[in-house]
């Protein structure tokens, strides 16, 4: 069985050619499953992170503000040839959003604790929603979980092992 990637260039081009669609269409389902979330998540701001809710609250709208770029590029004509840039940039500051929202909670904010929840959600969306190259996509994995762990540093040793290893274990399921 010969492998699809480097043994015929033309086989390769079919084979993305032929995806079109269904990149339009995951596209459209992560965008707009991550802006629903992410607005659910406001709802747990109040109890979660109320030391800093205005800053998050800025953080969110800025994510749900990419989300529908991202959204209505996918009705452009040139979607597809930009395709990977686009995913990769809305993920990662989606990612780097939420690190953020970590950074900002007080030592008393729960959210410093369970936020990650929301990098393992990206994660996920990620290698199960788009056809970002697998190279690439760990790099971002890598990214998130070298950000939490730098944002997350003050949290108990246990807290931040337990989180760092769930974290890497979503990261190789997705692989």
């Amino acid at each position: 069985m010969r492998q699809l990637n480097r043994q015929d260039p033309s086989l390769v081009k079919a084979y993305h050619a032929s995806l079109g669609a269904e990149k339009i269409r995951l596209a459209r389902l992560l965008t707009v499953l991550a802006g629903g979330l992410n607005l659910l998540f406001m709802l747990l701001d109040y109890w979660a992170i109320p030391s800093a809710i205005s800053s998050v609250w800025m953080i969110r709208a800025v994510i749900i503000g990419v989300l529908a770029i991202a959204l209505a590029s996918t009705w452009h004509p040139k979607f597809l040839r930009y395709y990977s840039v686009i995913m990769v940039t809305t993920i990662v500051i989606i990612g780097l959003g939420v690190n953020a929202m970590v950074l900002l909670a007080a030592s008393t904010d729960v959210a410093r604790d369970h936020y990650y929840g929301g990098l393992l959600l990206i994660t996920f969306g990620l290698y199960a929603l788009t056809y970002v190259s697998l190279p690439l996509s760990i790099a971002i994995s890598v990214l998130f979980i070298g950000c939490y762990w730098s944002t997350s540093s003050g949290l108990p040793k246990e807290t931040l092992a337990t989180s760092l290893f769930f974290f890497t274990a979503t990261t190789i399921i997705g692989m």
